[in-house]
């Protein structure tokens, strides 16, 4: 049995949305994602990775209707 990951570095949100490191950090910048400091290391939810493409398909959806 896999157990999907909880949180995610930095560089793991990278290779999940497909994007650059400064574009993540803008995004938990702009709140968009949630963190959490574990020492040093950042962590970012897998939840609200997948709340911020839940909210983005909803605007495309908008948009397209």
């Amino acid at each position: 049995m896999s157990l999907e990951p909880v949180a995610v570095s930095p560089k793991g949100a990278c290779r999940a949305l497909d994007y650059g490191l400064t574009k993540i950090y803008e995004l938990i910048n702009a709140g968009e994602l949630e963190v959490y400091k574990d020492g040093r290391a950042t962590r970012i939810t897998t939840a609200s990775i997948k709340g911020y493409v839940a909210r983005r398909l909803a605007e495309t959806s908008k948009i397209a209707a």
